[in-house]
This record gives C-alpha cells, structure tokens and sequence, in this order.
C-alpha cells in the first residue's frame, strides 16, 4: 500500500511537473531559426527558404549578418521548419530561443497585417516612421514605434490615422518579439521621411492637474519648427540582446536625443522661465507655467537678442568640462571602451590577471555565447581572488561557493560586488546602463559604493552645454574642485541612466539646495547692475534645462513633481561646482 501511495506521488508530481514546464516553456520563450552568417547577404539569395517565414538580419562584428527565419510558439513547431530549411541547403542551420520574460512591454502602433510571403508595401508603411514586424503563426503584424508611454503613442496615432493608415490602432507587445524593418528585411532601401509626410499636431492633453490647457493651440515643432517629434523622441534603449542562447554581439549604445517638451504640463520651472523672459521683452503673453508657442518663441528670441547668451552659444562649442582628477587607469579604460571597441579591450582584459578583469571577461563571454562553464569558471576564480583576505561586511556574497550563472542579473550583481572593492577599476562603464537598464539598476546599487563613468557624451543636449559654460564662467575661484566634478558627474550619470522617484528627504534636501542657491543669486545680482546682467543668462539656461530634463524623466514614467526634483539633482550636478559659494 505504501509503495502504490509513493508511486501515484510520483506519478501526480511528473505529470504537474510537465504540465508546468510546458506552459512555461510556451510562455516564456519564442523560438527562432538561425539561418547562417554571411559577410554579405540579400534577402533575394534565400528564395527557397523565403516562404518558410518571415526573415530577419542582425549585424554581428561589424561586417557578418547573421540570419533568421521565423517566430515559432514551441520546439516542435520551430523542429519542423527547420528540416526543410536543411533540406534546402543550409544543413548548418539550428534553433535558438529568446526567454521573453526579459523584455519589456512597448506601446506599437499596428498598420497593418500581411503574410510573410506577401509583396507587402514597405515603402507606403515607411511613411509612418520606423517599422517592426511581429510574426504571429504565419502572419506579420506590420508596426512603427517604439513609445515608452501610452501618452506618446496616442498622439502619434492621430498623426499616423491622418496620414491615410485610418485603421491603424495602439497594441502593447513584448519588444523581445520585435524584428525591426531594414533594407534586409524589406529587400531594398527604404526612404523614411516621416514627418514632411505625416504632418504632426504633437497635441498634450494632461496637466499636472488632470485638465487640458486653456491657453496656446499646440504646435507641430517644439523650439519655434527648429525640433521634430523624430528628433525629440528618445530611441528604445540599445540593450544587448541576452535573451539569444546562441551567440550574439556587443553594440554601442547611442546618444540620448532631446526630449519634446510637454506644453500642457503646467509647472514652476516654466512658470520662472516666463518669468525672466517676459522681464526681458522676448516674451509678451501671460505668466501661465504652460510651455506654448509663445514660450518657445520667446525662448528663441532671447537666444539672438542677448549679447551675453550668444557669447556663452560659440563658447560652449569649444568648452569641455574636466571630469576626473586623473587619467584613468588602463583598465578602467578598456572597462570603459568595451562595447565601443569590444575585440581590442577583450585581449587586454584577457591578459590581465585582475579579478575586475576576469568578471568583465566573463561578462562579455556571457552575452555573446550564453551560459557555458567557462563564465562559471572565470567568475568563481575571480572571486575568490578578490575577496581572499577580505574582512568588510558590505558585500552581499558568499566567496566560499562556487556559483553558476544562469542569468545577466545574477552575474551583474557578483560583478558589481568584485568591483566595489577594486582598487584598480572603481567606476562602473556608461555603456552598463545603457545596456542593460533594468538589472544594471538593480545590481549597481549606491550601497557597494562604486563610481560612475562621466556619461555626459550620452545626454549632450544644448541647454546643458550652455548652462555648464555659464556657471563655469561664474564661478568666483574659477576653477571647480576636480574631486566634486568627478562625484557630480557619477552622480548625475545615475540619474540620467537609472532614474528612480527620490525619496522624500532627498527631494527635500534638492529643493532646499535649489531655493539656497537662487536666493543668493539674486542678492548678488541685487547689489550691481552688471551682477544683474550676468544673472539673466544663467537663468534662461537654468529653467530651460529643468523643463526639458523634466520632461525627460517624464517619458520614463516618472510623474512631475518626481521629475522636478531630479531635475534639480542634474542641475545641482551641472552648476553647484561653481556656483555653491553663491548659496545663501
């Protein structure tokens, strides 16, 4: 009787087992088939295999393309395809798959729906900006985006409708099931001119107080028909593609455009811009906080009229900030340039027998060839290395154990813990959260106590060239202390990359600093009437840059009053170096 109980345990717990493992496996992963790599391919040279599924390139070293076939739900699905696709002429062609829990719902636009063997349209879809497919069974759901918030889709659906895609509609998809729409895919270059063809309103609806503005009609261009919607809205993040359990490639993240400016978002920073704008005759219509057309008219007026503000204009081309009291060191350096030049910093971190080396190492090899020992090995050795001797309490990590990692966020979290207590490389690389914004975020937290790369080079926007100069040009010593540069610019790189709401007495702390700070300005300014011809540039370029700061913290979700105070914290970053002897 009891051997019968243990075996319909057994029986139970195999059966449940299975059933779960495959409404994971379905759920959790799509799979894909990995045609070849070529050094130079056509989508014309795969006609045999063209009607199989929709195919897609991705760039891998620089000159290889290596090419898929297909979306399929399960193994079975993918196994079947790829028969005929060997029988075809690529017997070296496998499966991969991609754990779609790691990627990120987007707002798409749909356009249309086509199968993956029709003569479909591309360059008409073009018009509606940068295309995605998703392949669903044996059909193509034909998108553009990607927004970051529902707000941002909304508006550019009316565009899009108004465009002649009247049936076009808003969908959330898992960006892991995207495949952007090259000249590849489309079988020739196409020509996006989005918006000469699609005239844009750029219409905002919501205020800090939930209602629409009474004040200015929107506009189609932000900075007086100088800013497109293309130009200002931000790109999906370049993140590695580590979901590929095949190998993959490291890839360069890419500057952050501005941000549009949200015109019926009222606010303070807005409101004080008016405020020194209508006292200087560039802006005539009311005090309202709303960044209209008239505020962005007078903005660019101020810019030609005042002598000071085109001055500081040419010298801002030519100033660059110090960032660090030292030269870093040579592997700092080659942490820093990795995914911009990944062959050549990959054999110096081969030959350096450093632990941070070994972890990045392994960090590279984790993501351009999957879970495999030998990141398990180089991981384990490196620790132990590093934590030999070690008597801090800080770090969460047993250097005892031997781990193996099969997941980016596990082994982020043991690299960032070997870095913390580096001599050799104590600042974390721009490129980390730009790649991998979520578990970079997580494993990098301000408790281990690492710096930050200057990531300025991402976020190079005008306003904050032009405030830099001013406030360096203000400054009494006229030299900052190289030690505060580098720790605001750690900071400041935090902030931009991994935004998170502050907490309230952080918040506090910003907002008192940034009363302190124009009170003494203004006392200055009080006391001369040069100080207060100084003053009015700084100004202009202080609340030009919250509004637009602020505006991009609010497409990363972060609601205004949130985004306010982290706007200060990037200008407090940018000015306080010079500027903090000013405080009142």
């Amino acid at each position: 009787m009891k051997a019968a109980l243990q075996l319909c345990w057994i029986c139970l717990f195999s059966i449940t087992s299975l059933h779960l493992h495959s409404q994971t496996a379905s759920k959790d992963y799509t799979y894909t088939i990995h045609v070849g790599a070529f050094v130079k391919a056509n989508l014309a040279d795969f006609e045999k295999i063209r009607p199989l599924g929709f195919m897609y390139a991705e760039v891998f070293d620089n000159s290889l393309l290596r090419i898929y076939l297909g979306d399929y739900a399960n193994e079975k699905s993918a196994e079947a395809v790829l028969a005929k696709i060997k029988t075809n002429g690529y017997p070296d062609a496998y499966i991969t798959r991609k754990d779609l829990s790691r990627g990120v719902q987007k707002s798409m636009i749909q356009l249309g729906t086509a199968a993956f063997n029709d003569q479909i349209n591309w360059e008409r879809y073009a018009l509606a900006g940068p295309l995605y497919v998703q392949q669903v069974d044996k059909s193509l759901k034909i998108m553009t985006g990607m927004f970051d918030d529902l707000e941002m889709a909304q508006r550019r659906l009316r565009t899009i409708r108004g465009g002649g895609f009247k049936d076009a509609f808003i969908k959330n998809v898992n960006e892991a099931m995207l495949h952007e729409v090259t000249s590849f895919e489309a079988g020739r270059e196409l020509q996006q001119n989005t918006i000469e063809a699609i005239p844009d309103a750029y219409e905002e609806t919501v205020t800090e107080k939930g209602e629409a503005p009474k004040t200015e009609d929107p506009i189609a261009l932000v900075e007086a028909g100088t800013l497109t919607e293309k130009e200002a809205t931000p790109p999906p993040a370049e993140a590695i593609p580590q979901s590929y359990d095949q190998p993959i490639q490291l890839q360069v993240p890419r500057a952050i455009p501005a941000p549009a400016i949200r015109k019926s978002v009222k606010r303070n920073s807005v409101l004080e811009l008016q405020k020194v704008l209508k006292k200087s005759g560039a802006y005539t219509s009311s005090l309202d906080g709303f960044y209209g057309k008239g505020t962005a008219a007078g903005y660019e007026r101020i810019m030609q009229q005042n002598s000071q503000l085109r001055k500081y204009s040419l010298l801002a081309k030519y100033t660059r900030e110090m960032n660090s009291t030292t030269r870093p060191g040579q592997l700092q350096y080659y942490i820093n340039t990795l995914a911009a030049d990944t062959r050549n910093a990959t054999k110096k971190l081969e030959a350096s027998a450093d632990p941070v080396a070994k972890v990045y190492l392994a960090y590279v090899k984790f993501v351009t060839q999957g879970q495999r020992r030998e990141v398990d090995d180089l991981m384990n050795t490196a620790i132990k290395k590093a934590f030999k001797g070690y008597k801090g309490t800080k770090v969460p990590l047993d250097a005892t154990l031997d781990y193996s990692y099969r997941s980016l966020d596990q082994l982020l979290q043991h690299l960032a813990c070997v870095q913390s207590i580096s001599k050799t490389a104590k600042d974390l690389p721009c490129w980390m959260l730009r790649q991998h914004p979520k578990e970079a975020a997580q494993a990098f937290s301000g408790e281990l106590g690492l710096g930050m790369q200057q990531c300025d080079d991402f976020v190079n926007w005008q306003e904050l060239k032009l405030l830099r100069t001013i406030a360096a040009d203000l400054n009494p010593q006229g030299v900052a202390d190289a030690n505060k540069v580098a720790a605001y610019a750690s900071d400041r790189a935090r902030y931009l990359l991994s935004p998170q709401k502050l907490d309230i007495l952080k918040a506090e702390e910003l907002n008192n600093w940034h009363i302190a700070l124009w009170n003494g300005l203004d006392k200055w300014a009080a006391k001369e009437g040069l100080h207060a011809k100084l003053v009015v540039p700084l100004r202009v370029t202080y609340f030009q840059s919250m509004v637009r700061l602020e505006d991009y913290f609010m497409t990363k979700n972060i609601k205004p009053k949130d985004a306010r105070h982290l706007a200060i914290g990037v200008l407090r970053t940018m000015v306080d170096q010079h500027l903090n002897s000013y405080s009142s």
